[in-house]
């Protein structure tokens, strides 16, 4: 083509349509606990953010993403919002280890108590909400 000519072409864009699956996937996500918690599935890999609500099939409740990395779990929506003064003084129970941060509130099954948790860490105290004096769990 010589210098100074017109180059004319027609832009020739083919809309992307995505399947079925990957149209549910992203706008009503729903997965299976053993999806969630695999590394290499879609939901961790493509589209994981802090906060995404995705529908668990398996627990029949909503979760949450704690992050944006395939390894931040999803975390139930109340939590594990239920357990005993002996589970919130176990640092190695579940309570203390997954989806714990500041201010999350457990109810104390076996007193019918309401504990507050005072920082994310497992061995971070939690605090009797009972508006009277400050009785603290620590785990250990």
């Amino acid at each position: 083509m010589a210098t100074g000519t017109r180059l004319d072409f027609t832009l020739l864009a083919q809309p992307y349509t995505p399947d079925k699956d990957e149209f549910i996937s992203v706008l009503y996500p729903v997965w299976t606990s053993a999806e969630l918690a695999s590394a290499t599935h879609r939901v961790n890999v493509k589209d994981k953010f802090l906060g995404r609500p995705v529908w668990d099939s398996t627990l029949g409740e909503p979760v949450f993403a704690s992050g944006p990395d395939a390894a931040d779990p999803w975390i139930r929506a109340g939590g594990d919002v239920a357990a005993t003064v002996a589970e919130l003084g176990d640092i190695a129970d579940t309570i203390n280890t997954v989806g714990k941060f500041l201010g999350k509130q457990v109810y104390d099954t076996a007193g019918g108590l309401l504990y507050a948790a005072d920082g994310p860490l497992a061995a971070d105290t939690w605090t009797l909400i009972d508006g009277v004096g400050l009785t603290q769990t620590t785990p250990a």
